[in-house]
């Protein structure tokens, strides 16, 4: 599985999270940085990519439009063990 880790998440945690999910980025690593849900959501698609985070817009888009791309929302990265 591959993560696609979203703005308002740490570009560091493609880092720390390198062995378990290989192949994983964050938005900036791929110019999407700026890039509104929808565009996020379709690279995601496209790519093969779950999307990793704290907002529930994505939540809401997978609600409307379904999987993929699959979606992982309100991780708290900072208490993980």
């Amino acid at each position: 599985m591959r993560l696609l880790f979203d703005q308002n998440l740490s570009p560091s945690l493609t880092h720390i999270l390198r062995d378990l999910f290989p192949g994983s980025v964050h938005l900036r690593e791929v110019g999407l940085q700026e890039a509104d849900d929808s565009i996020v959501w379709n690279y995601a698609k496209a790519h093969g990519f779950v999307i990793v985070s704290k907002d529930s817009d994505f939540q809401q888009r997978s609600l409307l439009y379904g999987a993929p791309p699959k979606f992982v929302c309100g991780c708290d990265w900072g208490t993980a063990r």
